[in-house]
């Protein structure tokens, strides 16, 4: 590929080294992301400076503290529920109820993380 990718977004750098072909089926596509996602990709940031409390900044580092642990807590049952499956497949189905169960969490999480930073810093979707 010629040039620099500096300046290109994530998308037109990945579109402009692909094959031609490639660039067809992938890159004129709209993102896949659903109606759940559509709220987080609208935002209004705030028109001033936004100044926040020695209060504010430790709380809201406790909150990502325990947003990240939850995440944590969430991949681990993942893997773990996929190594089960591999040495004890006769748990498959209880396994796999596990690891369905994760991602809805995951989401949770982020959205209640969200919420709160969004709301500190006066960010309105």
């Amino acid at each position: 590929m010629a040039g620099s990718p500096l300046g290109l977004g994530r998308k037109e750098y990945f579109c402009a080294a692909k094959s031609q072909s490639a660039k067809t089926a992938f890159c004129s596509k709209p993102l896949a992301f659903g109606p759940r996602f559509s709220i987080v990709l609208a935002m209004e940031l705030p028109g001033h400076a936004v100044t926040l409390s020695v209060e504010q900044i430790a709380e809201l580092n406790k909150q990502l503290s325990n947003f990240r642990h939850d995440i944590n807590n969430n991949l681990a049952l993942i893997v773990a529920g996929l190594e089960v499956l591999q040495t004890k497949p006769h748990l498959a189905e209880r396994m796999m109820a596990t690891v369905r169960e994760q991602p809805p969490k995951i989401v949770e999480s982020m959205s209640k993380f969200a919420a709160e930073f969004d709301k500190t810093l006066g960010i309105k979707r």
